[in-house]
């Protein structure tokens, strides 16, 4: 019983977060995603130059997330503006999320070396 009740208690708060998310404007929610990005760099920097690897570890996850959340930001308000995104943008913007991610960690991996 407990477990359905957890369950369902779960379920009722992200529902409740995704309705508060789409009440914030997509400009609003694309600055708090990129300030959150800029500390988390910052902080990441930090974790590499003291070889912290389990912080680097979960640093580069958050990153990794905030710049899906980011491009998944972008195509929402791609889809906003114009009602439909295009397969090329859609590929361009996969490419870059790629790209980037892969930066992150050669960068992590720079700055961790002795």
């Amino acid at each position: 019983m407990s477990t359905e009740h957890e369950w369902a208690t779960a379920l009722t708060k992200a529902r409740r977060e995704v309705v508060q998310r789409r009440q914030i404007p997509i400009s609003i929610r694309k600055n708090q995603i990129d300030s959150q990005i800029k500390i988390s760099k910052q902080q990441l920097r930090t974790a590499c130059l003291e070889h912290n690897r389990d912080h680097v570890s979960q640093l580069l996850e958050t990153l990794i997330e905030l710049r899906a959340t980011q491009t998944a930001l972008f195509f929402e308000d791609m889809k906003e503006q114009y009602g439909t995104i295009g397969s090329a943008i859609i590929r361009q913007q996969t490419k870059a999320y790629v790209t980037d991610c892969l930066h992150l960690i050669q960068s992590a991996q720079t700055l961790g070396k002795p």
